[in-house]
């Protein structure tokens, strides 16, 4: 599955992606794989070929321009094609989710907990007009739905790269917290989630893949971000290329490698 979060809010916003995480559970093993394409990854390969030069977050705001009035229904399924294809692998759905989706989703899960080996600090994050700055301790943090976004949002504490494993983390943090509430809750949560999500995962599916990744320890996930030095290179500015032989190498590992990606 490509799970996409982005900027974007009922009541306005852009659509960047500055979460892209590729994750994939095995029902046989409980095995769970996440690999994140950082937002400062650039030059990213297109399946037609030739690249996306711009940072990838901007992608998926030229797919919806693309697809006109198909909106993400169709912009979804090209980003998912794009991302295939970068890492040899196959996906079978997208979900594309917005900021104000994270917010109520957490909140209705009675929100997540998250645990920092070191403290993490960002001076300059506008929390508010009154209030900059925001810090999150080592050891256990309980996060509400406003408080996981600034989680997932702030990178000027560090840099893009580890901002991506904090994601994963609050990803993972929030799959146990949908997971513990029970399968009963799981269409609340969905007609809840509904009008932040685009996604051509079919609503069939949605119990299976609850009860697998339910059972699944997400805290024992193989987890990777597609940074330097292994996996990207620098190509200018606060840009980054991806070493596409050594990412997809990785990919065949953790997901099955699929012939013909350019």
């Amino acid at each position: 599955v490509l799970l996409l979060g982005s900027d974007h809010r009922t009541t306005g916003g852009g659509y960047r992606t500055d979460t892209m995480i590729v994750v994939s559970t095995v029902p046989e093993t409980k095995e769970v794989s996440a690999v994140s394409v950082p937002r400062d990854v650039a030059q990213f390969p297109l399946p037609e070929g030739g690249v996306y030069g711009p940072k990838v977050n901007g992608l998926y705001s030229t797919y919806l321009e693309r697809v006109g009035g198909e909106g993400h229904a169709g912009a979804g399924p090209l980003m998912k094609v794009t991302f295939a294809n970068a890492l040899g692998i196959e996906i079978d759905y997208y979900v594309f989710i917005g900021f104000g989706g994270v917010v109520e989703l957490i909140d209705a899960v009675g929100g997540v907990e998250v645990t920092l080996e070191e403290t993490y600090s960002d001076p300059s994050y506008q929390v508010s007009p009154s209030e900059i700055g925001v810090t999150f301790p080592a050891g256990v943090n309980q996060l509400d739905g406003e408080r996981a976004l600034i989680f997932a949002r702030s990178r000027k504490g560090d840099n893009d790269f580890e901002r991506a494993r904090r994601q994963q983390l609050l990803v993972a943090a929030a799959v146990k917290a949908v997971a513990e509430r029970g399968l009963d809750q799981l269409p609340e949560l969905i007609e809840m989630a509904k009008p932040h999500i685009s996604t051509d995962l079919p609503i069939e599916a949605y119990d299976l893949l609850f009860e697998v990744v339910g059972s699944s320890d997400v805290d024992e996930a193989r987890r990777e971000v597609l940074g330097p030095p292994t996996y990207a290179v620098p190509a200018g500015g606060t840009d980054y290329a991806l070493q596409l032989e050594v990412v997809r190498d990785l990919a065949q590992e953790l997901f099955g490698l699929v012939d013909g990606a350019e």
